[in-house]
């Protein structure tokens, strides 16, 4: 087991595990590769609670700004207007929110990407920059991956990884789970509404 010695924020010494990427990226790909009962929600279930198994990680909850209540609202608003227009219903909002947006961003980007960020910085000793790419990339393979081979759609892949590139150098930039969270619904609503209504089909 290799163990990677770290110093987060709060200065507390912190331990990276490579084990939890294998472990956690494995049962993600086995869940989504073989079809079974309920896979969908044990999928949920695992991207939750997983991070909880890491015992040297901790969510660090960042100070947010108060202006950023304002793109909260502009990011919001046009899945509002879609509601209201009923171009989606609140029942495919409310799913996209809790079975997706929330969950996924809190695995692939708030412990997923940050636990590879570390590991690269302090395993390979690579520039901050260089070290957000990567973990940026890979968790975003990860996250076109799952959905993907879950759609049995391999043309997904692309469709999948842009917008994760996306959510995720957000999430680096500025921390923000819930900013990150609300884009990834809006993005999941314009491809249920323009793209494709069954890549989501709740």
């Amino acid at each position: 087991m290799l163990h990677i010695v770290i110093k987060s924020e709060l200065n507390k010494t912190q331990v990276v595990t490579i084990n939890h990427f294998v472990i956690s990226g494995a049962l993600l790909l086995g869940c989504a590769v073989f079809n079974f009962a309920y896979q969908e929600i044990l999928l949920v279930l695992i991207i939750l609670f997983y991070p909880y198994v890491d015992k040297s990680w901790h969510f660090v909850r960042k100070n947010i700004k108060p202006q950023r209540t304002t793109l909260y609202f502009l990011l919001l608003l046009p899945v509002g207007i879609l509601m209201f227009n009923q171009a989606v219903s609140t029942k495919v909002v409310v799913l996209n929110l809790f079975l997706a947006a929330i969950p996924e961003e809190w695995f692939f980007r708030a412990y997923f990407q940050t636990r590879l960020q570390y590991f690269f910085e302090n395993k390979y000793n690579y520039n901050t920059t260089l070290n957000g790419a990567l973990s940026i990339t890979i968790s975003s393979l990860l996250f076109a991956s799952l959905h993907s081979i879950m759609q049995a759609n391999a043309l997904l892949l692309p469709l999948i990884f842009i917008p994760s590139i996306v959510f995720g150098f957000i999430y680096y930039k500025t921390q923000d789970l819930t900013l990150v969270i609300l884009s990834h619904l809006l993005s999941n609503i314009i491809l249920v509404t323009v793209i494709d209504k069954n890549l989501y089909p709740f």
